[in-house]
């Protein structure tokens, strides 16, 4: 994947998604992009019920160029606070792309 929105400059430090069509409004943030493998922000959400229709926890991450999701210091799993232990479908939304949903409930635990 390329990275040539990070090496221009145009990444935003601020997570993207408050516009109307995600309507996430997410605080984080960063002071500088935390290296030059990061692709672009992506927003999870995890999902549960029946149809996988009941929105549990949303959260903005980093997509690197070699297709890793990593938290905000560029390096780290992604981790969601304030979760209990279950299984949950995992959507990613990334602005310029379809989004997707896991076709299986992944299971989560501390």
């Amino acid at each position: 994947m390329s990275t040539n929105l990070n090496v221009s400059g145009s990444l935003p430090l601020n997570q993207p998604y408050y516009t109307s069509q995600f309507n996430y409004q997410g605080a984080e943030r960063v002071t500088a992009i935390p290296n030059n493998e990061i692709v672009d922000w992506v927003l999870l959400e995890l999902r549960s019920g029946t149809g996988s229709s009941t929105v549990v926890k949303r959260r903005a991450a980093f997509l690197k160029s070699n297709g890793n999701i990593v938290d905000l210091d560029g390096s780290n799993p992604v981790s969601f606070s304030g979760i209990q232990n279950g299984s949950y479908y995992l959507v990613i939304y990334q602005r310029n792309h379809l989004s997707i949903m896991s076709s299986n409930p992944l299971l989560f635990s501390n």
